[in-house]
């Protein structure tokens, strides 16, 4: 099961790099990455007093889902809670338009629902208004100090065009504390997958994952894999899957893949790369803790993150690189148990090291 899940992540996040582009909002014209239908975000709202999740999905520019969610808290003795909210919108109005809505959730009226209802609302109004009034940016990241009284007062908004719909990362208060943090973000892509309703936060520690004692690699031996003009140094502790892939029993996986383009690849449409790598089906990018290093006009990218894949409640450790030279698209990616990935950095760090594309 774990191998199989294993081979899934990585016939997604290697696929989903060379897909074509979703809608885009001609409209408004501000944003320099197009979202796909069903693109969705996470933050966790940490101005309640409880913990708390907002997330928003993109249907098409005009309609989304928001939704509220909060756990149940023992301590203050409070019940789970969840409400969301399908909305229209004029796509076409320089400011957020509601043309219609309807509340999927069955509400207790006269209670804290018709706040948590209009906050909703609100949080939609000002994402929309803030994001437009930075305009089109064509760099990846950028900030702004605003007054937010929702949050306290003046902030620092960060923004960051990997994360989808409004490019909101993170809203930072005068103290340096994060009011507002986006956890994760991806893709519903059929009818059938429940990740944006389902979502209810990242655990810490997987129960699953501590039952895992992961043991130290012994190197075996050395073998070099040359594929389509890319190199890379294993030992012989991995067997080959399929033509592009190595397996380390059932522990981690190796794959390469390349693609050839007509023309060079612009830095919109690199941002956009960027963007697809984190994200996929079944799975939750815990983009909180995950570190991309990128140099967009060389075509360039370093991801290492991890995913929490809630069905068998573990995570994974996913090693990325991906470059563009020459009109062709390189892109070496390991997925790795966590724990096994942890045990043994050094090692893994060795094979991403030893990546070499490009050679004739």
């Amino acid at each position: 099961m774990k191998k199989i899940f294993l081979f899934m992540i990585l016939a997604v996040i290697s696929t989903g790099l060379f897909a074509t582009a979703g809608f885009y909002d001609d409209e408004a014209k501000i944003k320099t990455v197009s979202d796909f239908s069903g693109s969705y975000v996470y933050y966790k709202d940490n101005s309640f007093n409880r913990t708390s999740y907002i997330g928003i999905l993109f249907y098409n520019p005009q309609a989304y889902q928001i939704r509220y969610y909060a756990p149940s808290d023992d301590e203050q003795k409070l019940s789970e809670k969840d409400i969301s909210l399908l909305i229209s919108v004029n796509a076409s109005s320089p400011y957020w338009d509601i043309t219609g809505e309807r509340i999927i959730n069955t509400i207790i009226p006269d209670s804290e629902d018709i706040a948590i209802i209009n906050y909703l609302h609100d949080i939609l109004y000002e994402f929309f208004a803030r994001r437009y009034k930075m305009g089109f940016r064509s760099e990846v990241d950028f900030s702004a100090i605003q007054d937010y009284e929702q949050f306290g007062g003046n902030v620092t908004i960060v923004f960051n065009q990997i994360v989808p719909i409004f490019n909101i990362r993170d809203i930072i208060s005068e103290n340096g504390t994060k009011v507002l943090e986006c956890v994760t973000f991806g893709q519903v892509t059929t009818n059938e997958d429940k990740s944006f309703n389902n979502f209810k936060g990242l655990p810490q520690i997987p129960a699953q994952n501590n039952k895992i004692k992961a043991s130290k690699i012994k190197k075996n031996g050395k073998q070099v894999i040359n594929y389509n003009n890319t190199i890379l140094a294993l030992d012989k502790n991995w067997t080959q899957a399929m033509e592009n892939c190595y397996a380390f029993g059932d522990n981690a996986l190796v794959t390469i893949m390349t693609a050839q383009t007509e023309s060079e690849v612009s830095e919109m449409q690199q941002i956009e790369n960027l963007r697809n790598l984190l994200i996929g089906p079944g799975f939750y990018t815990d983009f909180a803790n995950c570190s991309v290093y990128y140099h967009i006009k060389k075509g360039q990218f370093y991801i290492l993150s991890k995913i929490y894949e809630p069905q068998a409640a573990t995570y994974t450790t996913i090693d990325k690189i991906y470059s563009h030279k020459d009109n062709n698209s390189y892109l070496l990616t390991v997925a790795a148990k966590q724990t096994f990935y942890e045990e043994n950095k050094s090692y893994f760090t060795a094979i991403m090291d030893s990546f070499k594309f490009g050679v004739k």
